[in-house]
């Protein structure tokens, strides 16, 4: 009895020393997992600094490098003509067409004073006088246009004047259809009022037509100058070749009158300090980087170096970028026995070395 006793005590004890082993390994197991995670996480968390870092060295150095001042500086430098560069840069205070109507304005101005209405009334007087008609006893002298004797010339004193014909002293008789419109006009009152309202209308248009040609001469002329002060200057960005901005056709632009091809002063000067930021900006990201990261011992992998292993699931931010070296060693190691697997399940096969997605990582210079 005593001896069951004891081998009941020792079955016991073995047993719960056994429950403590197998919990102290689980636990030992939990953290050997927590401690691959957190140093999993440690390396996205430090990467992550490190982007900051680059981020915030970019912009001391966009900050102090590409500023508006030297942008305006450069414009100065390169484009004179179109001064003044100066900081701050400001808004139009008018739109194009209101620069436009501003103009037309002190042209209007100016076609009062050379072409005044009272001109339209010398009109008709001028008509008078071109066709005043011919009274009996007048010296008359017109040619006759038509009939017998046409382009003869008649001269002579005016005897009579019939609905049907016209005499002339001392003998020529002439067919009233066998005059010109204009002669008519100073026998016969219907001809001559005729003449003098076509007369006044035809000056008319023809003043009308200088005025027009003058309004459009002088806003030719001027537009590109009122632009010009009013804050807007030839759309550059439509006349550089390689890069450069072409100077003859800078020239041609800055005598253009089509509103189209100018634009705000600010607009140009904003459009071309954000791009110069990005350009510069993204050559600055590429230099900070790589003297942030390396310093850390860190290398740049492409995502193509570990194409195997984005194909079976895992997310491309992990296996690409700015990575430790110790885990682009781990990656390939795992991608390498990934690619060893795929191989024994399909019965081997020849291939060469690295063939299955494996490619050297693409380092920055």
């Amino acid at each position: 009895m005593k001896l069951f006793k004891k081998r009941n005590r020792l079955f016991w004890s073995l047993l719960l020393s056994a429950f403590v082993m197998v919990c102290l390994n689980v636990r030992a197991a939990d953290d050997d997992e927590d401690e691959e995670e957190e140093g999993e996480t440690d390396w996205h968390v430090e990467r992550a600094k490190l982007e900051a870092e680059v981020e915030r060295s970019v912009q001391k150095r966009l900050d102090r490098e590409v500023t508006e001042e030297k942008v305006l500086n450069g414009l100065s430098r390169t484009i004179p003509q179109l001064a003044p560069w100066t900081s701050p840069v400001k808004a139009p205070e008018l739109t194009k067409d209101e620069v436009e109507e501003e103009l037309m304005k002190e042209i209007m101005k100016e076609v009062k004073v050379k072409f005044p209405e009272s001109r339209r009334e010398e009109f008709k007087g001028e008509a008078e006088d071109k066709y005043k008609m011919w009274k009996r006893n007048d010296e008359v002298e017109f040619v006759i246009r038509e009939g017998i004797g046409a382009d003869t010339t008649v001269k002579g004193k005016l005897y009579e004047v019939s609905t049907e014909r016209v005499k002339v002293f001392p003998r020529r008789t002439v067919n009233v259809r066998d005059l010109s419109e204009e002669t008519k006009a100073r026998l016969y009152k219907v001809y001559h009022d005729k003449a003098v309202e076509d007369y006044v209308a035809n000056e008319n248009r023809r003043y009308d037509v200088k005025i027009d040609a003058y309004k459009m001469d002088e806003k030719e002329k001027r537009i590109p100058d009122a632009y010009l002060k009013s804050g807007y200057i030839p759309n550059l960005a439509t006349i550089m070749e390689n890069g450069v901005i072409n100077k003859r056709r800078l020239a041609l632009r800055m005598t253009s009158p089509n509103p189209e091809h100018w634009v705000a002063r600010k607009d140009y000067v904003h459009d071309l300090y954000k791009q110069l930021r990005e350009e510069a900006g993204a050559r600055m990201k590429d230099e900070e980087a790589n003297r942030v990261f390396k310093a850390k011992g860190y290398m740049k992998v492409n995502k193509k170096t570990f194409k195997k292993l984005i194909e079976s699931g895992m997310p491309e931010d992990d296996v690409s970028g700015w990575m430790p070296r110790a885990e682009y060693n781990r990656l390939q190691q795992e991608q390498r026995e990934m690619i060893e697997n795929e191989r024994a399940q399909q019965g081997g096969g020849g291939g060469e070395p690295g063939e299955g997605g494996m490619m050297p990582p693409e380092m920055s210079h």
